[in-house]
This record gives C-alpha cells, sequence and structure tokens, in this order.
C-alpha cells in the first residue's frame, strides 16, 4: 500500500470518492502521490521568486552534540500545512527565503538511509501541532535559534500464520500511528508493506513517542488487527502502546492472523432518549461532565456533539417536558460534577430539574441555533485556539452529523452557518479569534453555498467533502477524514432520515476515531458500501432499533 491508501496495481474502489480541495491541498496531494515511502515527502514550493519578502536563516544542530545536521532539508510551512519554501541545510546552516507571514519550520532526512533524523518540527518537536511559529515581516532577516533534530527510533516485529500450516498468502501493511498524549486524533508517521516473501517487517524514522501497531491486509484476507501484548486483537482500546525512544530499536511484535470476522451490533431503545441514554452508557467514565441537549430538535446537540468528545463527556436528550427515566437514570449512575445545558430549547423547567443531578449545571445559551453553537465553541475551545474547524449547515443536520464525528476525532470544532446565505460575520470573527488555520466543509454548495465558505473559511479554506447527496458526503467524510488505512477498527452507520437516533453518536465515535456515517432505512448506498469493503472494519455498530435502522442495514446489504 502507498502513502495514499492504494494497494499497488489494484483498484482502490469501484466508487471515486468526491472531495473539493483547495489549491495549496491540490498541490500537497500531487506531491504525496510522487512520494515512494511514508514521512518522507518533497512538496511543491508554493511562493514565487516575485513573492519573496523576507529570510530565515539558522542552523539545524544534531540530536546528541552541536555541530550542524548533515544531509536534511529545512522546509517553512504555513498554518494549513503547506510547504511554501525549503532549502537543504549546507556548511554551517540553512537560508530560507519566504513571503511575509507566519510559519512552522520542519526538517527532514535526506540521507539515502533515512536513519539519522526523524521528521523534526522546530525547535524540537516532534508534531505540527506542538511546533513553535516564527513570523516574517516584509524585508525581515529572521535568525532561527535552538534548532536540534531528533534522533528516529524504529520498531520490528513479525507475522504469523495460524497454527496447522493454513496459509492464505499475505499482501499487507504495518502501520505505526503515534499517540497524542493530549488526546488528539492519532499520528500515522510511518509504516511498511509486508508480503508472502517474509514474515519480518521493520518501521524506521519514528519520532520518540508511544505508538498503537495495526496490521492490515489486502481485500481484508486477514483480520485488521493490533498488537498487544496479551495477542494480537481487533479493538484498538485492546492495543498495547509501544514505546519508541530515540536511536533505538524495540523488538519481538508479532501479529498472529486471524480470519476475518466481521461482528455487527446494536444500540437501541424505545424511543430516542432510551437510545441516548444506551450510548451514552458506552462512553467511559463517571463523575465528571455530562452534556445534555433537547432531542425535539437536532442543531444544539450537532454542536455539543464535538465539544462532549473534547471534554470526555457523554451527550444526553431531554424532552420538552421532563428528564425522561431512561435519561435519569444513566445521570443516577455517572453522578456527574458538571452538567453543560446546550441551546435555550431545554425548558428552564427541565434545567430545573436536572440540578437534583449535579451541583453545577450550566446553560450554553444564544439567540439562535448558529449562537449557540459560537457560545459553545468559545467555551471550549477559546483557551487552546483550534488549528482546525470543520464548517457545515446548521438547516439540515446529515452533513454535520458525519462532520461532528470527524471533528471530535480531531478534537476540533464543528461551526454551523446558515448554508443558504452568502456571509456570516459572526462565524469569521470565531475562526479568526481561534487562529483556525484550516477549514473544512462538509455538504456540497446547494447546502452550504459558496459564498458563505469563501466568506467564513478566508484563506484558511483547506477542502470540501461533497457529493450527489447525503449518503455520498458521509462516504466523502470518511475517506477524506478518517482514510483508507484508518486508526480504528470500527465504524458507526446511522440512518440519514431522521436525526434523533444520531444525536448522541459523536461523543461514542469521536474519540475512537471512527467514522459516523448515514445510510438508508433497509440498505447500505453504494457509496457507504464501497468505503465499508475498502477499510473491511472489524466492528459496525447501528445506532438505533430495528424500526430506524432494518435487517437490510443488520446484514450489510448494499441498495439496489
Amino acid at each position: 500500500m502507498d502513502p495514499n491508501g492504494e494497494w499497488p496495481g489494484v483498484p482502490r474502489a469501484s466508487y471515486a470518492p468526491r472531495v473539493q480541495l483547495s489549491r495549496r491541498r491540490q498541490v500537497l496531494v500531487a506531491a504525496l502521490a510522487l512520494v515512494p515511502a511514508l514521512g518522507i515527502v518533497s512538496f511543491p514550493l508554493g511562493a514565487h521568486a516575485g513573492d519573496l519578502a523576507g529570510h530565515l536563516t539558522g542552523t539545524v544542530a544534531a540530536a546528541d552534540s552541536e555541530a550542524p545536521q548533515p544531509h536534511v532539508r529545512v522546509s517553512a510551512v504555513d498554518g494549513g500545512g503547506v510547504e511554501v519554501a525549503s532549502a537543504e541545510q549546507h556548511g554551517d546552516g540553512f537560508d530560507l527565503a519566504v513571503p511575509a507571514g507566519r510559519y512552522r519550520l520542519a526538517v527532514r532526512d535526506l540521507d539515502s538511509e533515512q536513519q539519522s533524523v526523524a521528521s523534526t518540527w522546530y525547535p524540537s518537536a516532534v508534531s505540527m501541532r506542538d511546533a513553535g511559529t516564527v513570523t516574517v515581516a516584509a524585508g525581515d532577516h529572521i535568525a532561527v535559534t535552538g534548532f536540534r533534530s531528533i534522533r528516529p527510533g524504529r520498531i520490528a516485529g513479525s507475522y504469523r500464520f495460524p497454527p496447522g500450516g493454513f496459509n492464505r498468502g499475505m499482501t499487507g501493511y504495518v502501520a505505526a500511528w503515534r499517540l497524542d498524549d493530549r488526546g488528539g486524533a492519532p499520528v500515522l508517521e510511518n509504516g511498511t508493506a509486508i508480503d508472502a516473501t517474509s514474515s519480518s517487517w521493520r518501521i524506521s524514522l519514528l519520532p520518540p513517542g508511544r505508538y498503537v501497531l495495526r496490521l492490515s491486509t489486502q481485500h481484508g484476507l486477514w483480520a485488521s488487527s493490533y498488537w498487544s501484548d496479551h495477542g494480537t486483537v481487533t479493538d484498538q482500546s485492546a492495543a498495547t502502546p509501544v514505546t519508541v525512544s530515540s536511536g533505538q530499536t524495540t523488538e519481538e511484535h508479532t501479529f498472529n492472523l486471524s480470519l476475518p470476522h466481521r461482528d455487527v451490533t446494536r444500540i437501541s431503545g424505545s424511543d430516542r432518549y432510551e437510545v441516548s441514554a444506551a450510548v451514552a452508557s458506552r462512553v467511559p467514565g463517571i463523575r465528571g461532565t455530562v452534556y445534555v441537549a433537547s432531542g425535539a430538535n437536532f442543531p444544539d446537540a450537532l454542536s455539543a456533539g464535538p465539544a462532549a468528545a473534547h471534554d470526555q463527556a457523554p451527550l444526553l436528550l431531554v424532552s420538552p417536558s421532563g428528564v425522561p427515566s431512561s435519561v435519569a437514570r444513566e445521570l443516577s449512575r455517572r453522578q456527574p460534577e458538571h452538567i453543560v445545558v446546550v441551546g435555550g430549547s431545554v425548558p428552564t423547567t427541565v434545567v430545573a430539574q436536572l440540578r437534583s443531578f449535579s451541583p453545577d449545571v450550566q446553560v450554553v445559551g444564544g439567540r439562535d441555533r448558529y449562537a449557540v453553537g459560537r457560545s459553545l465553541i468559545e467555551r471550549t475551545w477559546a483557551t487552546s485556539g483550534a488549528d482546525e474547524a470543520y464548517l457545515a449547515t446548521g438547516t439540515g443536520f446529515p452533513d454535520a452529523l458525519s462532520a461532528g464525528a470527524a471533528a471530535a476525532s480531531d478534537g476540533v470544532p464543528l461551526l454551523l452557518v446558515d448554508g443558504k446565505r452568502s456571509s456570516d460575520q459572526a462565524g469569521t470573527a470565531l475562526r479568526q479569534k481561534l487562529d483556525v488555520r484550516s477549514v473544512t466543509a462538509v455538504g456540497g454548495p446547494v447546502s452550504l453555498s459558496q459564498p458563505i465558505v469563501a466568506a467564513v473559511a478566508g484563506d484558511a479554506f483547506d477542502r470540501r467533502f461533497d457529493g450527489r447527496d447525503r449518503y455520498a458526503v458521509s462516504a466523502n467524510v470518511g475517506w477524506g477524514a478518517f482514510g483508507y488505512t484508518g486508526y480504528s477498527n470500527t465504524i458507526y452507520l446511522t440512518v440519514g432520515t431522521k436525526f434523533p437516533d444520531a444525536l448522541s453518536g459523536t461523543p461514542l465515535a469521536g474519540p475512537q476515531h471512527a467514522p459516523l456515517l448515514v445510510v438508508h432505512p433497509d440498505c447500505i448506498p453504494e457509496e457507504v458500501e464501497a468505503y465499508i469493503a475498502a477499510v473491511a472494519p472489524e466492528h459496525v455498530v447501528l445506532l438505533g432499533g430495528p424500526a430506524s435502522l432494518g435487517s437490510g442495514v443488520a446484514s450489510l446489504s448494499a441498495c439496489r
């Protein structure tokens, strides 16, 4: 499999995902298509000679000495993650000519063996998220100091066929996903192809950190699995993280292959409130925080999903007349220290009932659904800011539902706007206040107009997940946000024709880095079926009872 998730010589799917990219991401994707190995990417430059306005100079020191690190390239990367200039370090340092702007600097190994330097961000960070920034004005010559490379580590292991001589062959991939200890999405740092010629594998160029190892095979020949010190498992939550240290190789990580066995389970209840309580019961932990929204309409709950996931909290639904008994039981079980009530659509009488379950009940309100969403985003991300954000219409639920799970997976906000309008000054101001540098729009121009995307996202626009209908959009979110070599082995499905059952699903799916896709009530749409077939998840979870998702969905039958 190549870095774009393609098996060499094998068609990816009969369905071609539709994603509209910004010009800078088009350059990025085109460059990635030419790269022979993960983690070593040389991007075309985005700056033109006439635009050059400043210089960044300095020296990248070796990891274990003050000497300049040889055979490296230094890149200036803008807020959208795109390289605008790069230069090799010669002699004592580097000199980057860049347009005026704010940049993060990255260094990568040019040595043919690629064993000396892990991908490093200035000053000595393993991820762009943790990198320092350097601002260049017109005519500036900025001296960059304290830039030090990181020595990479390696992970080595093998795979083993089942006992008894059973051998179906092997064409697959082992991926090393670096965990974000602050709760963000795992990062695919590197990986290696595996085949039947050798049962051994080795992954190099890994920055220090904790990693989850995932093995996947072409066409689901063997079960997608994770390494664990208790044996190979198919649930990522049971994986054992592997610690990688600079300059060291960790050995003896063996995958025991097993036949694929996809299980389809269901989280259901007699009504939307019982479903929300059942879903919430799967979100780990007690005490802490619980989010509450109205089950009578969807916008407030859509905004609440990523915020609840950020706080590692469930989302429960209440009715206009009170706290349903199923929800009350879940609240009593969790004993929350804080309850966040989202939106003015929850009556004051219901808020008063909620105070009997927690000493601290806060209401996040606003004059309309969009103001509520902005208030919730500001409450959650005002201190930390957000490098990325998702944008969707607040006048319909399906696109925002899939977008919410993707936003929750990345630990970033979902901003709802009126997709029919051409501008949203408050939304634009919030994006600027949070210093969002990458905006992903979800939905086609009919539901989310191009003028409002341009107005709110501005120069931070990165990509749009489009599609012929809500199901195609949902599948494209899966392709684009979760990918072909995804971290999770689980997919969540919910009905795309009514909203209640799925509203509580975002805080469950998001932290598992699993997509939440919409389907027909009685079958799987073509685009979603193609995605499921390609990623071959071991676990499919249906959100909603048989009245919402029928036997055709439970059997993963395609729509004909």
